[in-house]
């Protein structure tokens, strides 16, 4: 029978964080989760219904959808991603007004 390699976990790069999960590992503070397989088919089924999307189709004027797309160009990201982020963060409270 072969040998596992040790696993070395001790490295000087760690930060503490990374230090005190290792100490917990070695504790057995952590357990496999019981019927893994059967959990992640769970969880991945709630990902998926939360991430459902629906197109709708709405006018702006021209300029908005110009100004629209140039912030999203700034931020790295397509424009209807933008707009569904303002749309989400409008209706959650979380979109600051700036003056």
């Amino acid at each position: 029978m072969k040998k596992k390699p040790k696993v070395v976990l001790d490295p000087p790069f760690y930060d503490d964080e990374e230090r005190e999960l290792i100490e917990d590992l070695r504790a057995g503070v952590y357990q496999t989760v019981p019927n893994q397989a059967a959990r992640m088919k769970e969880l991945k089924a709630m990902a998926e219904s939360t991430l459902k999307r629906k197109s709708v189709t709405i006018r702006i004027q021209e300029r908005v959808i110009d100004q629209l797309k140039s912030m999203a160009n700034e931020e790295g990201m397509p424009y209807q991603t933008l707009i569904s982020s303002v749309l989400h963060k409008y209706i959650s409270g979380k979109l600051k007004e700036g003056r």
